[in-house]
């Protein structure tokens, strides 16, 4: 089978058998070549036409973007950040008492975690004297608790806009609340 190929290719046919190939071949070729060459000239017809607009269009001024003022950091993901172990405070001049525990809800990202940890004792003594005010029977009401921690958001919020001019704390929650 080898020997009538070997034949095929050196005879008088196979020289014209490899003449055909190589003349199919080399117009397949050029075919494919000027396909990719057209394709080119597109492109560059495109390019050509999108850098004439922009000269057409004359120099452009540069947009700038204004962003509205921020109260403080981009709000984030609410955090919880415990205020202390606990507080305790005699209820008015009576041997009554308050234990609460308060964490503090914020938006403000770890910024506002530092700047309650900056000022944490003056936060802490702030916490204590607003317990200290309170009396027992205002501390036995059922609503008591909503009512404290509401008033919390505006001391601690107060005492961190006194000495940082932002308000971060968005809610304090009482986590242990007992009046005896």
């Amino acid at each position: 089978m080898l020997g009538k190929v070997k034949a095929v290719a050196t005879g008088p046919f196979g020289i014209a058998l490899l003449i055909v190939l190589l003349f199919v071949g080399g117009i397949a070729g050029g075919v494919l070549f000027q396909k990719k060459s057209d394709a080119a000239k597109i492109l560059a017809a495109q390019e050509a036409r999108k850098a004439a607009a922009l000269v057409s269009a004359g120099p452009q001024k540069p947009q700038l973007q204004v962003e509205p003022p921020r109260a403080g950091p981009d709000p984030v993901a609410p955090r919880y950040i415990p205020l202390g172990e606990e507080f305790r405070s005699n209820l008015g001049r009576s041997a009554r008492f308050i234990l609460i525990e308060v964490t503090v809800m914020t938006r403000f990202g770890p910024e506002a975690e530092t700047l309650l940890r900056t000022h944490k004792v003056v936060l802490q003594s702030s916490v204590t004297a607003a317990l200290s005010e309170l009396t027992f029977a205002y501390a036995s009401k059922p609503e008591a608790q909503d009512e404290i921690a509401a008033r919390l958001v505006d001391i601690l919020n107060d005492v961190i806009f006194e000495r940082e001019k932002i308000r971060v704390v968005e809610q304090v929650l009482i986590t242990r609340f007992i009046v005896k």
